[in-house]
């Protein structure tokens, strides 16, 4: 008899508390909006998925600490692929078992496999720094607010073709859906202009040793009048280092994610390399917005260090679609995508003002910058 009444309590018991975790859950979904996020945290772009993952939450703290959305939380669920293609989809699936409808995702290796299944699933798909062209395919529901490839290729390749005339560049970039898009989208402006592609070497993105690619590329420098970079991993600074010691001469054009790279501790290292990159710098500047201002001396509280523009187009992001959910009818991905493409007017985001076509992209300006003594200037 005992022994029966102790199981009928630990029945009880157990039953009570799945009641409450179950409503504990409900609560939670009822409570708050979710938007998904697939980012890479670890592996050889970690330091560049920190800084835009830093700037995401920011911004999810100043929806929430402004009201959050129609009076509910907005939280960010994030899944870690670590820039590896082949772990990209069960990141994504994992986010449709939390019936996840909001998705930003970024890098060429999570962008190209996951493009698909949002337009299949009718997910709503934002990208805040990707530069792959698979975000223009007519689909109001894929957005991205990022520079793209061919930004890339006007302002590298016509950089290229104006300081050297008929210019012969050569290529050292990642062997990976990045690297391979800018390098394929510049050499097609080159050549298109009139100039000539030397030579192309590339390296898988987790190595750290560039020595026989450089030695490559130096036996040609004679036939060379540029060199483009294109390394935005975590080993930046053995590359320039390694071009340096092994006695490389020639002019380097970059994109802003190789220099402007967090993991660029020694910005000195880059000196001379000319790059692509949005119109702001991480540093305060004396023309800065008052929004960017405060947006930097924030980021710098928290972080202890200035936001690199994965940062501000991480906040811009997740801003620009609180906003549209918030003014929506419904929060729903057709509806938040109608409200952007259609009704949306110019937002004034952190990093300038973003207005999206009928492909829920944006036309963003880009400015040719150069390291001079360790400071990012304006190319001359």
């Amino acid at each position: 008899m005992k022994n029966k009444i102790i199981g009928i309590t630990v029945f009880v018991v157990v039953g009570v508390l799945v009641f409450v975790l179950a409503t504990q859950h409900n609560s939670d979904s009822k409570d708050s909006i979710k938007i998904g996020n697939i980012l890479f945290m670890t592996g050889p772009l970690a330091a560049l998925g920190e800084q835009e993952y830093n700037g995401m939450q920011m911004a999810v703290s100043k929806v929430n600490s402004d009201g959050g959305i129609k009076g509910k939380r907005l939280e960010l669920v994030t899944e870690d692929y670590a820039s590896d293609s082949k772990k990209v989809i069960s990141a994504y699936e994992a986010l449709k078992q939390r019936g996840i409808e909001f998705i930003f995702v970024d890098g060429g290796n999570g962008i190209v496999p996951v493009a698909p299944l949002l337009r299949k699933n009718g997910d709503f798909g934002m990208v805040p720094i990707g530069i792959h062209g698979t975000y223009f395919d007519g689909n109001p529901k894929t957005c991205r607010i990022a520079l793209t490839a061919k930004d890339f290729s006007r302002s590298i390749g016509g950089y290229a073709m104006e300081k050297f005339p008929n210019a012969r560049v050569a290529f050292l970039v990642t062997a990976n859906e990045y690297g391979n898009t800018a390098r394929t989208s510049i050499e097609d402006f080159v050549e298109e202009h009139g100039g000539t592609i030397v030579a192309t070497e590339s390296y898988d993105q987790t190595a750290s040793d560039f020595r026989t690619q450089v030695t490559k590329l130096k036996a040609l420098q004679d036939k060379t009048d540029a060199l483009v970079i294109i390394n935005a991993t975590n080993s930046i600074e053995a590359m320039l280092k390694q071009l340096k010691q092994l006695g490389y001469m020639k002019q380097i054009v970059a994109d802003l994610f190789t220099i402007v790279n967090p993991a660029m501790k020694d910005l000195a290292l880059a000196n001379g390399v000319v790059f692509v990159d949005y119109p702001f710098v991480a540093e305060p500047q004396s023309d800065d917005s008052p929004i960017l201002a405060e947006f930097k001396r924030s980021f710098f509280k928290k972080y202890g260090g200035y936001p690199l523009a994965a940062a501000v187009n991480g906040y811009d992001s997740v801003m620009v679609v609180a906003q549209a959910m918030q003014n929506a009818g419904d929060i729903t991905p057709a509806a938040v995508s109608d409200y952007m493409t259609t009704r949306m007017g110019p937002y004034e985001a952190v990093g300038g003002t973003l207005k999206f076509n009928s492909d829920c992209e944006v036309s963003r300006p880009s400015v040719m910058h150069v390291i001079e003594d360790g400071k990012v200037k304006v190319a001359r």
